[in-house]
């Protein structure tokens, strides 16, 4: 291997395993910020759903008030009216609030200025699953556009028998109230779906994505688990983070979400950096190993050379060749000539130029010189 090499080779083999080195602990701690991310996302989401719990369970407390024996069995309706009209104002979220019979025929129906119109069977699918499984039951979205409406049903038990039902309605704007108010990051969104994977409310452009289905990857899953973190494209067709939560209470999902360019664009930042600074010193290594190598290779060139001058002409291969400080020849040995051994030890014992002389001929040219 030739000396430039050998020297580049160091070099390459100082720096790499360097950046090597940098480049894991980069991408471990990358790693390991990705994951708190995500654990972020999932704890927001599941923050966000308990409190879109608590609203609909207070929601269902004051409905169960209302339908108190004091209130329904006297046969006093002005008294339930005005209770229900109390109950309504009192309530931000709800638009409408009613009494029904088991039939599902309205006995007392209130509705706020602002409410939108119902449309014929609205609610009805979630009366029939509430008073078959005499239980609490929340609707998803019920409606399109601006008439969209979410329903929360109790129905009222008597003997063991479903004597009423009371319902309330609740306008999705409402809703998306409660995803900001559950401490989301400015750089975070929030969706809440439905059980039918249906967006109910979203804390960016949720009246543009209204009652359309959720991503195929969040509706996957949340059928799966109650729970997690994934990587998905928004409807709006921004790669993202998200972490969701799946409530026990009304089985709708909580999904937050994050643009993957704030959270990977950290890390490409730094890889970039990393690249630059280690090409630097891989340019530096071999700017220092060229220089030390024309150091080196500088004197050992100009004695090769000096020898081969001064062996040209020579007759017979030289063995040996001794130079001055100009560069001139004192002693050269002849390999072809060897002096008898008893010739050479007394040579060698007389001293340096009697040794010379009994090793090999000197030629007349380097007696001169000497």
């Amino acid at each position: 291997m030739k000396l430039r090499s050998h020297l580049f080779s160091h070099a390459l083999v100082t720096v790499l395993p360097l950046l090597a080195f940098s480049g894991v602990m980069i991408v471990s701690v990358f790693f390991d910020h990705l994951n708190a991310v995500k654990a972020g996302l999932v704890d927001t989401a599941r923050a966000i759903s308990m409190a879109v719990d608590r609203r609909l369970m207070a929601s269902i407390e004051t409905l169960s008030a209302l339908g108190s024996p004091d209130l329904l069995d006297t046969g006093e309706p002005q008294k339930l009216r005005a209770h229900a009209e109390q109950a309504l104002a009192a309530n931000e979220t709800w638009s409408t609030v009613a009494v029904l019979d088991p039939s599902g025929t309205a006995l007392l129906e209130l509705a706020k200025p602002s409410a939108p119109p119902a449309g014929p069977g609205d609610g009805d699918e979630t009366v029939r699953e509430s008073l078959a499984s005499r239980a609490p039951a929340v609707s998803g979205l019920v409606g399109e556009g601006t008439r969209s409406t979410v329903y929360v049903v109790v129905p009222v038990l008597r003997e063991g028998r479903a004597r009423y039902v009371l319902r309330a309605g609740i306008e999705p704007a409402a809703v998306a109230g409660l995803l900001l108010s559950g401490g989301l990051p400015a750089d975070q969104s929030a969706v809440l779906v439905d059980r039918k994977k249906a967006i109910v409310a979203g804390s960016v452009n949720g009246e543009r994505f209204l009652g359309k289905p959720a991503t195929p990857e969040l509706a996957r899953r949340s059928d799966a688990a109650a729970g997690g973190s994934f990587t998905d494209v928004s409807l709006d067709g921004v790669p993202v983070h998200a972490g969701f939560h799946r409530s026990r209470v009304s089985g709708w999902t909580v999904a937050t979400s994050t643009p993957m360019a704030l959270v990977n664009g950290p890390l490409w930042r730094r890889l970039g950096l990393l690249l630059i600074v280690g090409a630097v010193f891989i340019g530096l290594g071999m700017a220092g190993a060229w220089w030390f190598e024309r150091r080196l290779r500088a004197p050992i060139v100009a004695l090769s050379e000096r020898g081969r001058r001064t062996g040209a002409g020579w007759p017979g291969p030289i063995a040996a060749v001794l130079l001055d400080r100009r560069g001139r020849v004192i002693v050269a040995i002849d390999r072809t000539r060897r002096p008898p051994a008893s010739r050479a030890g007394a040579g060698l014992a007389a001293g340096g130029g009697r040794a010379g002389r009994s090793a090999g001929a000197v030629p007349r040219d380097a007696r001169e010189h000497r």
